[in-house]
Formats: C-alpha cells, structure tokens, sequence
C-alpha cells in the first residue's frame, strides 16, 4: 500500500466542495476516516446540521462560534472540539474567517458522492 501525502496549506489538493455562501471544503479519506479542511470567509455561516459520523473540529486560524446543541463554544487556534454522531451543529466565522480541520469517523458518505451528496463539487 503506497502512502498518500498531502498538503493542508496546499489550495491543490482534495476534492472541493462549497458548503456554503463563503464556506469551502477539500476533503481526503480513507476507509475508516475523512479529513475535511474547512475555509470560511469573515462572517460566513452554515446551517445547522447533525449527521450520523462523529467529528473532532480543530481550528488552525481565526476564530469563530462553533455551536453544538444548546452550547455556543467561542473558539480560536488551537482549539479542538468533538462533535458526537447525531448532534446539530454549526459554525460561524468571526471578522477575520476562519480555517478548520474536521475529521469524520467513519467517512461521511455525502462528501464522497460523485453527485455531490447534495454539495457543489468546484
């Protein structure tokens, strides 16, 4: 099995997909879990979503809301989250964006459809 090397600061890699308004992901996985590197413009927010995998949030820079259920978490570089299977979620970039690293266990099959699961594909 050939190791698979990528670069997080690298715009060329992953498969891209836009969220929404000013939120974009390229995202990588394998069979057991998914990385998605999240890119959020100043203010830019999702909509509130739960699905069945359980994701880890890592912010790399910015900061933003992340709220989880009835918490709403200010968070900021360095800061990592668990978000359990199920549970409504969403993000909310602060005045100057936001990155982020998600990981999802197992691979969210809507990110990985060649259809776009309901996504844009760039």
């Amino acid at each position: 099995m050939a190791v698979q090397r990528f670069n997080l600061n690298d715009p060329e890699g992953g498969l891209v997909r836009a969220l929404a308004a000013g939120m974009e992901t390229r995202l990588f996985w394998g069979k057991h879990a998914m990385l998605s590197v999240l890119t959020c413009a100043p203010n830019a927010a999702g909509e509130s979503h739960h699905h069945e995998e359980e994701q880890w949030a890592v912010v790399i820079e910015g900061a933003g809301v992340l709220v989880v259920g009835p918490e709403e978490l200010d968070v900021g570089p360095g800061d990592v989250c668990h978000i359990p299977a199920g549970t409504p979620h969403n993000f909310i970039a602060g005045p100057a964006g936001a990155r982020l690293l998600d990981i999802f266990s197992p691979p969210r099959a809507a990110y990985t459809r060649s259809d776009g699961g309901g996504f844009a594909a760039r």
